[in-house]
């Protein structure tokens, strides 16, 4: 095994072999590594902490946007947060999650440009509540 196999092996073994209140407090962790291995174990106990840490990375929260079981109440804390919503990837994920429903599929919807709405009526990857919204946004019928 290599070092950065052997280290992350560590982290994830010393997270494992924490109490859950301390290990709940790396996810305010700068260190990526830990958030990960935190969420790879805890799942979605560690969602909340994790999307609270302002060091939190587009890819780590597009993983959490994209879960089909993440509440209500925390793909809201991820609406809220125009840097995230500003990301592509973030976009994707939120928009191919059945969970977000209504007024947040227009909220990612409008950080979309013109081109980018086109495609995604076409793209079945979307649930149709999202293509027709994006449909109506662009004045179709």
């Amino acid at each position: 095994m290599s070092a950065p196999e052997d280290k992350g092996q560590n982290v994830m073994q010393r997270i494992r072999a924490m109490p859950l209140a301390e290990a709940m407090r790396l996810a305010r962790s700068t260190d990526q590594q830990e958030r990960v291995a935190l969420e790879r174990l805890h799942g979605k106990l560690a969602w909340e902490a994790l999307l609270r840490n302002p060091s939190l990375t587009a890819p780590e929260v597009a993983r959490i946007g994209g879960m089909g079981t993440l509440p209500a109440p925390l793909m809201d804390l991820i609406l809220a947060n125009p840097s995230w919503l500003s990301n592509e990837q973030v976009r994707r994920a939120l928009l191919a999650n059945p969970v977000l429903r209504g007024q947040g599929v227009t909220t990612v919807l409008r950080y979309l440009s013109k081109s980018e709405l086109e495609l995604c009526i076409k793209q079945t990857a979307y649930p149709y509540g999202v293509r027709m919204t994006a449909k109506r946004m662009l004045g179709q019928k």
